[in-house]
């Protein structure tokens, strides 16, 4: 009868994992110890658990230890872990989105915080600058300054933070940046600010390459310059139609 009972208790109570019993050698990195592992779920083997499990050992002096068979007893305890995994990889997908739409930007931009240390950036940026996203997260947003404005640059983010005086934030202002090769040319910057929960704040810088419309306009007043020179004066430094008349 009493085999009958521990059947039918075996049955009715399916363990959702197993643990391995531990020999003496094993004492000491397994006890005591948490451990993250996965476990079929125990209506759905198809289906796995993430779970944290930890198993400790009854000291000998305990009541139950001190029992006939002199064998030691040992507890697992388990934790499911689903909900954090899940929640987890809800944070993972709205960072992925986010990211996604950065990246979709044609222009390169960048978010720093209020150290000058770059927290995002862009595939425009990396391609710009040439600089990959993992050398340019948590470097300095100096490393594509010039080497003039380079060593000031954090002395203006201090005092903005200190004064609150706005001289480049809400603005777009001309500038020259520098490339990982050293070569620099002229961009276009915009800088807005973002407020965190925290109290700190963020700031999203937009890059626009200047170097072709500096070309365009440069071309431009070449151009105009011929013009006013072939149309509109001769060699006596007069307008052609009064040189024109001058000579009837």
């Amino acid at each position: 009868n009493n085999n009958n009972n521990n059947n039918n208790n075996n049955n009715n109570n399916t363990p959702i994992g197993t643990v391995k019993r531990t020999n003496s050698n094993d004492d000491e990195t397994t006890l005591g110890r948490i451990k993250h592992a996965t476990v079929k779920h125990r209506r759905d083997a198809t289906r796995l658990l993430p779970v944290e499990l930890g198993i400790s050992r009854l000291p000998p002096s305990s009541l139950l230890s001190s029992s006939a068979s002199r064998e030691p007893i040992y507890f697992a305890h388990i934790k499911d872990l689903s909900q954090l995994h899940d929640h987890r990889d809800q944070i993972a997908h709205k960072d992925e989105l986010c990211q996604a739409m950065i990246d979709a930007s044609f222009d390169p931009m960048f978010g720093i915080d209020q150290r000058g240390k770059i927290l995002v950036c862009n595939v425009a940026a990396c391609s710009m600058f040439g600089y990959s996203r993992e050398e340019f997260l948590g470097k300095n947003i100096s490393i594509i300054c010039n080497e003039r404005d380079a060593p000031h640059h954090e002395d203006h983010m201090a005092r903005y933070i200190r004064t609150g005086e706005k001289r480049v934030i809400g603005r777009k202002r001309p500038l020259v940046a520098r490339r990982k090769d050293g070569s620099q040319f002229h961009i276009e910057l915009g800088v807005s600010e973002v407020n965190l929960r925290n109290g700190e704040k963020m700031f999203c810088g937009y890059v626009r390459d200047m170097t072709q419309q500096r070309l365009d306009k440069l071309n431009l007043r070449k151009k105009e310059a011929v013009i006013q020179e072939k149309f509109f004066h001769n060699n006596l430094g007069m307008p052609q139609e009064e040189a024109e008349k001058l000579g009837e």
